[in-house]
């Protein structure tokens, strides 16, 4: 919901979460990574290195394609896995790159910026969790 730009959804999931004392650091790691997986889809897809294209079927074929080099930048394979939109299942990745469609470069690097400053701000203990994870999701 955060992602996909429905503030009301995002804010009412996030304290269900909250109620069901749900760690937020681990809602943290989970919109982190999702931050990430949408800026790595965004840059490749503005340098033309993928297209969600017209269909799964076709972006599947595209997939395919790309340099081996490309999809293993990260050699660790636990880091792979958490860094990497490539180590994700190729669906996932289609809708990912689907989902970045709607947002410019720019605003996803300043999101990815407010939730690495949130998660500063969590583990610092400077404020309540709620009201910063709140603050993150409006800012969002």
């Amino acid at each position: 919901a955060v992602t996909a730009g429905d503030l009301t959804r995002a804010l009412g999931c996030l304290r269900r979460l909250l109620a069901q004392s749900i760690e937020p650091l681990a809602f943290m790691e989970s919109l982190t990574r999702r931050m990430r997986f949408l800026l790595q889809a965004k840059e490749l897809l503005e340098k033309g290195t993928i297209r969600p294209g017209p269909g799964y079927p076709a972006f599947m074929q595209a997939l395919s394609k790309l340099p081996q080099a490309l999809r293993e930048a990260f050699p660790d394979k636990k880091r792979r896995k958490l860094y990497s939109i490539f180590a994700q299942h190729p669906y996932v990745i289609y809708q990912i790159c689907r989902g970045a469609q709607r947002f410019s470069l720019e605003r996803l690097r300043r999101n990815l910026d407010r939730v690495v400053m949130a998660d500063a701000e969590l583990k610092g203990g400077r404020r309540s969790r709620s009201e910063a994870l709140e603050d993150l999701v409006i800012s969002l």
